[in-house]
């Protein structure tokens, strides 16, 4: 399993981490409590499309969460999938913030 916010084997104190769940490839990474889920797949190695930069302009990084509580969509969120008829059931995998263990999965996965 790959990890993430480890130096030197140690990890921070007072530091909770979740653990991300990627369908199909089953890959799996501990990143900290309200990392990215941009930044939990490119930590586990995976492709995410994007092509702002990770601020949720382009909506390219559509991610569904099957299980596990993420951050609630914002505003800018929300319009930005609009705009780019995204599905709404989607949640931009740069905006979305980890609040505990979670499985995701993308089409491109």
């Amino acid at each position: 399993m790959a990890s993430l916010g480890r130096v030197g084997g140690a990890r921070y104190p007072g530091r909770v981490d979740c653990e991300v769940r990627f369908h199909p490839s089953q890959q799996r990474v501990r990143v900290p409590r309200g990392a990215s889920l941009l930044d939990a797949a490119r930590g586990a190695g995976l492709p995410v499309a994007r092509a702002c930069g990770g601020t949720g302009l382009c909506s390219r990084c559509g991610v569904r969460v099957l299980s596990g509580p993420v951050s609630v969509e914002s505003a800018d969120e929300a319009h930005a999938k609009r705009a780019n008829r995204v599905d709404p059931e989607l949640r931009l995998a740069c905006l979305a913030r980890l609040q505990g263990d979670v499985v995701v999965t993308a089409a491109y996965w």
